[in-house]
């Protein structure tokens, strides 16, 4: 009987010991921990351990069979993250909540965010993000979507395209042009604010 208890002690702690996050995951995570200045995040990672064995901050994973893992949250909030998101967020193949909201982040939305097919919401609020949208109409599943408080610009239209929609929320940027009509085509909506932006036109 003790001879069965080890040998399966044994078996737990090798599956253990061989568990690991998906390579390119692994990949897009130190990419943003390096665009985002890591080293002066208030809740550092450990970029030596694996991320979902580890149980980096902020990181949720799910177990896919074979000893691996994905990741499927990545909520990085209020942790002092001054950079660019990088382009490696697009191999986040399976994450579904994507936040990285009250930080100190610059420059434009990548475009790889419209890869990300399984996401369900993202919140990139309260930075100083700049630019336009990327196009988002391949995120058949996306819900929510916070970009309040940044600097973005340029029309709605690349918005008007998400047919599951229900929350949008953009206010204080400096968007331009006029509401489009599709958004009003976009029957799950529930929610959108627009206001203290630079918008012309009627609703």
């Amino acid at each position: 009987m003790q001879s069965f208890v080890l040998v399966v002690a044994l078996l737990c702690l090798v599956s253990v010991v061989f568990s690991q996050t998906q390579t390119a995951e692994v990949q897009a995570l130190k990419a943003l921990y390096t665009a985002t200045a890591g080293a002066n995040w208030r809740i550092q990672w450990d970029l030596t351990a694996d991320p979902c064995i580890a149980n980096w901050t902020g990181i949720r994973c799910d177990p896919m069979g074979n000893n691996e893992y994905t990741v499927t949250n990545v909520i990085v909030q209020g942790n002092n993250l001054h950079g660019t998101i990088p382009t490696e967020i697009g191999l986040l193949s399976n994450v579904q909540f994507f936040y990285l909201s009250g930080n100190f982040l610059m420059g434009t939305i990548p475009t790889e965010l419209g890869n990300l097919h399984k996401l369900v919401q993202f919140g990139f609020d309260k930075n100083q993000l700049t630019g336009g949208f990327p196009n988002l109409s391949k995120l058949g599943g996306l819900q929510t979507i916070y970009l309040q408080d940044n600097l973005l610009t340029g029309p709605l239209d690349p918005l008007g395209s998400i047919p599951s929609l229900q929350y949008l929320f953009l206010s204080r940027n400096r968007l331009t042009g006029t509401v489009p009509n599709t958004l009003a085509m976009i029957f799950n909506l529930q929610q959108i604010t627009i206001d203290f932006n630079q918008l012309t036109g009627t609703i």
